[in-house]
């Protein structure tokens, strides 16, 4: 009990100093809080994505007798942190959305027709959209930079955008009607080249890192005897990644039991368990990297050591005698499959999450420091595991609107 209530208070500890150490972020942008799946957009709103303007949008009135023109439409620009699922993907980031609040426009149509009010107000919505697109663009820009703390650029872009959508009605305000047929082709014609993007356009860094844990099973034959022994045991290991290479630190346990474990310098000591280990750093490469598979062959050094528990019908007399260890090379196929891809924007370092299934074989051929004791040797795991990538920003250019 003494035990486990000092392992409480040096988690609890840990976590202080952790989070000591990461204020400053935690207080700069709100990735630490979880993404919702949805923006928060109210019931009486519409979306570019629902369609054009319909009289139906325009639900307020005209109180002020100072608005001219074909109405008023009130948009609202905005952006919040999502989770985003997209073709097998999941995706966390900051995403700007708009939208027209139509309890708060109207159409007034003392000087226009209703089709011509509604045509001006498409073509302003469609300008709209493309501004927020453009705007999500340069923000996803700015975090496959690390330019983590986006909350400046992200007020101070918002006024930009606003600024601009304000200049753009001045000039279609005085535009006849082909000019806005002319103005609302090339819009649609932008809108098509500037598709939404979900995932932004990026690729890996050199540096990353792995981990995973699970079961495995380790054959064991002995050269001077019949018996073939199976160990069943936990697996765990952490991985440095650098391009397509993994340095990784394998550790292995295991715990059995044989009735016919007899060696002839144990004296006789028989139904006696083993508890064993295997540690190994090895160094692979990807020779095959896909959307839903990872192979990775691999070698490396192990050590492998068993300890022979004692009967308690007939206990050994010096235990230390009869540990059984060796050290030696092997060599192994690791196969990933892979479960989601999770990519998250706007930490210190925007990352690629890989969880995966991974699938291992490792042979060790006939070595020991002591005589006769192993011959060869399989092990084979089953893990959860995951591959972490640092990401950058892909190469895309500089985007204006260049509509008058």
């Amino acid at each position: 009990m003494k035990f486990i209530f000092t392992f409480v208070f040096v988690i609890f500890t840990l976590k202080s100093v952790v989070a000591q150490f990461f204020y400053p972020y935690m207080n700069s942008y709100s990735y630490f809080q979880i993404a919702n799946k949805y923006p928060d957009i109210p019931k009486n709103s519409k979306l570019w994505k629902e369609g054009n303007l319909e009289i139906t949008d325009f639900k307020a009135t005209n109180k002020s007798s100072k608005v001219d023109g074909p109405g008023e439409i009130n948009y609202v620009i905005n952006y919040q942190n999502l989770k985003i699922k997209s073709e097998g993907n999941v995706i966390v980031k900051p995403v700007i959305f708009s939208y027209i609040d139509t309890e708060k426009s109207f159409l007034n149509t003392k000087d226009a027709s209703i089709q011509e009010s509604l045509f001006y107000f498409q073509v302003l919505f469609d300008y709209i959209e493309l501004r927020t697109r453009f705007f999500q663009k340069d923000l996803d820009n700015k975090l496959l930079e690390n330019q983590y703390f986006y909350t400046d650029f992200l007020n101070s872009e918002i006024q930009n955008a606003q600024k601009d959508i304000q200049a753009f009605n001045q000039k279609i305000a005085e535009a006849n009607t082909s000019n806005l047929v002319l103005i609302k082709d090339t819009l649609t014609q932008l809108l098509n080249q500037n598709p939404i993007e979900i995932l932004p356009k990026n690729v890996d860094r050199n540096f990353g890192f792995a981990y995973g844990f699970g079961m495995s099973n380790q054959f064991i034959g002995n050269n001077t005897s019949d018996i073939k022994n199976l160990n069943f045991g936990f697996s765990w290991y952490t991985s440095a990644l650098y391009k397509k290479f993994e340095f990784c630190f394998d550790m292995n346990f295991y715990f059995s039991r044989f009735k016919n474990l007899n060696y002839s310098y144990l004296n006789g000591n028989s139904n006696n368990s083993l508890f064993g280990g295997f540690l190994g750093l090895y160094t692979g490469y990807t020779v095959l990297n896909t959307q839903k598979s990872r192979i990775l062959p691999y070698v490396g050094v192990a050590f492998m050591g068993f300890s022979l528990n004692q009967n308690q019908n007939n206990p050994v007399v010096n235990r230390e005698k009869y540990n059984l260890n060796s050290f030696g090379y092997f060599i192994g196929l690791s196969y990933d499959l892979k479960i989601r891809t999770k990519y998250i924007f706007g930490r210190v370092l925007p990352l690629k999450n890989d969880f995966n299934v991974r699938f291992k074989l490792s042979y060790l051929p006939p070595y020991s420091t002591q005589k006769a004791l192993f011959d060869n040797t399989f092990l084979v795991s089953v893990l959860l595991s995951g591959n972490t990538k640092f990401i950058k920003k892909y190469n895309q250019e500089n985007r204006k609107i260049d509509i008058f």
